[in-house]
């Protein structure tokens, strides 16, 4: 074994010692981390082999995967869960995810989210998820972090699209627990989270969604889990604040783990007690507004920032239809962004229902801005 040397990461916090190891440890590198608390987190061996085989090609890229990985680790602002454009027959618009795509970077987004829940992922199919997320790549082109949804029924299902997720070049993953079977005890979310570090090469973000997954995640299990350098942050969006809270809490242990709200309207309360940005659908909408709250809180100029909130509740008001994902959809559709199809069997919004969305978009005064946009590009 090599001698150990002293390094220092911009995405940690002090020091860590580095080792050598066998190829496929840690960030796709041959290093296992020792921290000077004593805390020893790395891949699992085999795991990482089946990842980063080994080949000259996977060992060229590992320096620029540690790169990535040190700017999600970074992360903070809007993250956006992209809607996926479909045609009238359900397959992928890809044209039109290319125009969401340019639409959101140009608002200033901090991050972009693939097959997310308002991206309808679980509705997809492998192959079309396969392809959003290559679009999505080539379009964002490294300006900002791409993150992955990688969730499923069970572990062995999340794997499988971890692994997809790390050939096309994800720069992250985004899990919520398995649904559809009852999680009847906590240690099954501790373990699922625990098992999909170990294997992950890529920085793993939680995703708490009660809702759906039927149960939320507890602070002792999250607790747990900081002790885990691949997960570096957590989507909550359970919309309980004192869950919020008490997250925030947690973050005093591990300030370099990242707090992203799901619903915008707790951004400006959430982000000024300690949260460090938002993942919301709104962002899909309305990209630069969003941004301009988060400027606004940074900045520390509350008085803007309730008024830019104010704004942003507005447009949330689109969550208020039937389907929030028709919504949502409908609502870039208005924008000449892509079309209103959404995925079977989720129904399209009734006249009334697209009426609705269209005022919901003047009272915000998007379809104003989005028609000055297109004429200063003339």
């Amino acid at each position: 074994m090599r001698k150990s040397r002293m390094a220092r990461h911009p995405w940690t916090i002090g020091r860590i010692w580095e080792r050598r190891l066998p190829p496929g440890m840690g960030c796709g590198s041959d290093l296992l981390r020792v921290s000077t608390a004593g805390r020893v987190r790395a891949g699992n061996v085999a795991s990482g082999r089946a990842f980063c085989n080994g080949s000259a090609e996977r060992r060229s890229e590992r320096g620029g995967r540690c790169m990535r990985d040190g700017r999600v680790r970074a992360l903070r602002g809007i993250v956006v869960p992209l809607v996926t454009p479909l045609r009238p027959d359900e397959s992928l618009d890809e044209q039109g995810l290319e125009r969401v795509i340019r639409h959101v970077l140009e608002g200033g987004v901090h991050g972009v989210f693939m097959n997310s829940t308002t991206g309808e992922g679980l509705c997809l199919s492998e192959e079309q998820r396969r392809r959003a997320l290559e679009v999505a790549l080539q379009s964002v082109d490294g300006r900002v972090p791409v993150l992955a949804n990688v969730a499923g029924t069970s572990l062995r299902n999340a794997l499988r699209e971890l692994r997809q997720a790390v050939e096309i070049g994800a720069d992250a993953v985004v899990a919520h627990p398995p649904f559809f079977y009852p999680i009847n005890d906590q240690r099954e979310i501790l373990d699922f989270y625990r098992r999909l570090a170990e294997e992950s090469p890529l920085p793993v973000f939680i995703y708490n969604l009660p809702m759906v997954v039927g149960t939320g995640i507890s602070p002792s299990v999250l607790s747990e889990l900081l002790e885990y350098e691949r997960i570096v942050g957590i989507k909550d969006s359970s919309a309980d604040f004192v869950y919020l809270t008490r997250l925030i809490e947690l973050k005093r242990r591990r300030p370099d783990f990242r707090i992203f709200i799901g619903k915008s309207h707790l951004w400006a309360a959430g982000i000024w007690s300690g949260a460090d940005g938002g993942l919301d659908g709104v962002s899909n909408v309305a990209p630069r507004l969003c941004v301009e709250l988060f400027e606004a809180l940074e900045r520390g100029e509350l008085e803007r920032a309730v008024e830019l909130q104010r704004r942003v509740n507005e447009v949330w008001k689109l969550y208020e239809c039937r389907s929030f994902l028709a919504a949502v959809k409908m609502a870039v559709s208005k924008l000449g962004l892509c079309g209103p199809t959404v995925s079977s069997p989720i129904l399209g919004l009734s006249p009334e229902e697209e009426g609705y969305v269209e005022s919901v978009l003047r009272r915000s005064g998007l379809l104003e801005l989005q028609a000055n946009e297109r004429e200063e590009r003339r």
